[in-house]
């Protein structure tokens, strides 16, 4: 559904929708599929993990833990595949497990 929605507001910007933390090398080939590889390094890449492991909306079924572990496969993807520059969203309850993968890591708050 999210992606439905982000490809209807933003028609001209390629998308994917993978799931992620079982294989760097299958990922990779399946964005490479709606964006080439040699454009990588020229290009912002976002990454969003499912949010529902992380809510604190979803307490009965949440699960930090294989959260925190998403946004660690997602930081070092992300870094094999060496865009210009990248964002991790929905970071915060695996923000700690991710300080020694990510040191940069830098909390930005939309509401401000």
């Amino acid at each position: 559904r999210m992606l439905d929605l982000h490809m209807r507001n933003f028609p001209s910007i390629p998308t994917c929708l993978c799931k992620i933390g079982f294989s760097y090398n299958r990922t990779m080939e399946t964005i490479a599929t709606v964006y080439p590889r040699h454009r990588w390094k020229d290009c912002v890449m976002i990454a969003s993990v499912e949010c529902k492991l992380g809510s604190t909306a979803n307490m009965h079924q949440r699960n930090v833990t294989q959260f925190a572990k998403q946004n660690q496969f997602a930081v070092r993807l992300l870094k094999r595949m060496q865009p210009k520059a990248y964002f991790i969203e929905q970071v915060l309850p695996g923000e700690k497990s991710l300080a020694a993968e990510a040191p940069f890591l830098q909390k930005v708050d939309f509401h401000d």
